[in-house]
């Protein structure tokens, strides 16, 4: 019983482990994808960075190491896209800025493309965190405007072009930031919970790392002992599974990277993640113009893919029996759409998700899971405006397509006045999509009333299912 209780207080707190015992160059900033398979670093060797993959327990060199400083790396959830910091290269606009490649093969990488202003400028940009989706950046900057030597910013993605090039949004100066130096940002899974590494909190001394809530602006908390001690620990990455982190820590002089466990209050929450296929209807393999995927409740992206990143598979975080909206447009396929319950993955054994688009006829339709009204009103819910941007999209990337927009019902009330909610329902949506530049000429709008059934109205899952948005090709 006493050796038990033991090993179950080692289990919970057992001290950090240095991840290469045997060498002796300074290795840091840990970066994996959420599979684990990927597992990248940041390697320095007679004053050059370059970045390393970890494969059969052996560092390997990337393609797009150059005899200049490549480091502080971070992938996006899929593995797909690899951020990274890049000084002294020839199309540099600062000292050091920030550059993206994209995934070739299992160990190739194109070649970088820097992602220019706004999130570069001629002062110093690094240390690069992607969200899971790859939507929003964070990255350490001096650039003018902060609060201190250095601060964390974030920018949004606007547009990717075909050559790989990226816009980004002006970057927004974080609440976290002090008039010391707060650096070194990492985004767990679950898109909220940020780490990064600070001077100014209050600490056990040197530079420590600590953790916030983004949505809900919790204030920052020092990861503690054994993490944080005297010296300076910063670049951090965690597991999926939430308990399990790497961090950099200074170790005799060099800097070497550490693995141990998080406490229990200090864990995130476990993620697993769903692989998408998309086929048409002969299972010949398509590469979608866009696949979104959001959180049925919240509206928040899971996953964001289109025709450039999804050429090596397409992948999204998911946390356990989560509600989710699925949105796909292929041009000339009908749009897709649906709502499902993610259930419980593993890592080991992640889910598929196989879409089957449907080529554009007459008189195919489409249900528009993501279009939501006001309760017994024709009023379109804030929700609802994602979905109907890509119905706006599918519409404008099919230009000669015609549809009718049609509501439906339930059994719920009398005949004339379903009907006439119905037809309110369709206007909006009609409304909506001209408001955004489609022509009149290419739409109509009917009213069905509870005359189309498409489940059992004797059940409310049945009723819901009554209550919808459709479009028919015309």
């Amino acid at each position: 019983m006493n050796i038990f209780i033991i090993t179950i207080l080692l289990f919970l707190s057992p001290p950090p482990v240095e991840l290469f015992l045997s060498d002796s160059v300074d290795i840091y900033w840990p970066c994996i994808d959420v599979s684990g398979k990927s597992f990248l670093m940041t390697s320095l060797e007679a004053g050059n960075e370059d970045i390393m993959m970890l494969t059969d327990g052996k560092k390997k060199s990337l393609n797009i190491n150059t005899p200049e400083n490549e480091g502080t790396q971070s992938l996006t959830a899929d593995g797909n896209m690899l951020y990274f910091t890049g000084c002294g290269q020839p199309d540099n606009i600062g000292r050091c800025d920030i550059y993206v490649t994209y995934r070739i093969s299992d160990s190739l990488w194109s070649q970088p493309i820097n992602l220019g202003y706004p999130v570069n400028s001629e002062d110093w940009e690094a240390q690069p965190a992607i969200s899971p989706d790859g939507s929003k950046l964070f990255f350490a900057s001096n650039r003018s405007g902060g609060k201190g030597r250095s601060d964390i910013w974030c920018s949004t993605l606007l547009h990717r072009l075909p050559d790989g090039s990226q816009y980004w949004s002006e970057p927004v100066n974080l609440y976290i930031n002090t008039v010391g130096d707060e650096m070194a940002p990492y985004l767990y899974y679950d898109a909220k919970t940020l780490f990064f590494s600070s001077t100014s909190y209050s600490g056990e001394g040197g530079m420590d790392i600590f953790k916030v809530d983004l949505k809900a602006k919790t204030k920052p908390e020092n990861l503690g002992s054994p993490i944080n001690t005297s010296k300076n620990e910063m670049g951090i990455a965690i597991d999926a599974d939430g308990k399990k982190v790497y961090f950099t820590a200074d170790s005799g002089g060099r800097k070497a990277i550490y693995t141990t466990f998080l406490s229990e209050e200090l864990q995130c929450p476990e993620v697993s993640y769903m692989n998408f296929t998309v086929t048409d209807e002969n299972g010949r393999h398509l590469l979608p113009d866009k696949l979104l995927l959001q959180s049925y409740t919240t509206g928040d992206t899971l996953a964001w893919y289109d025709n450039i990143s999804s050429n090596r598979g397409m992948l999204s975080v998911l946390q356990a029996n989560n509600e989710v909206l699925l949105t796909v447009l292929k041009k000339g396929y009908l749009i897709y759409s649906e709502v499902f319950n993610t259930g419980k993955a593993s890592r080991n054994q992640p889910l598929e998700k196989k879409i089957v688009m449907r080529v554009i006829a007459p008189e195919t339709t489409a249900v528009l899971h993501g279009i939501f009204f006001e309760h017994d009103s024709y009023k379109l819910s804030n929700k609802s405006i994602d979905e109907l941007n890509q119905l706006v999209e599918f519409l404008k990337i099919n230009p000669k397509v015609k549809i009718e927009i049609s509501g439906h019902t339930d059994n719920t009330g009398t005949s004339e006045y379903n009907f006439k909610l119905s037809e309110q329902r369709a206007i909006e949506v009609y409304k909506y999509l001209f408001i955004n530049r489609i022509r009149k000429e290419r739409m109509t709008y009917k009213g069905y009333g509870a005359t189309k059934p498409i489940a059992n109205n004797s059940t409310e899952e049945g009723r819901s299912e009554n209550r919808r948005t459709e479009i028919k090709i015309k």
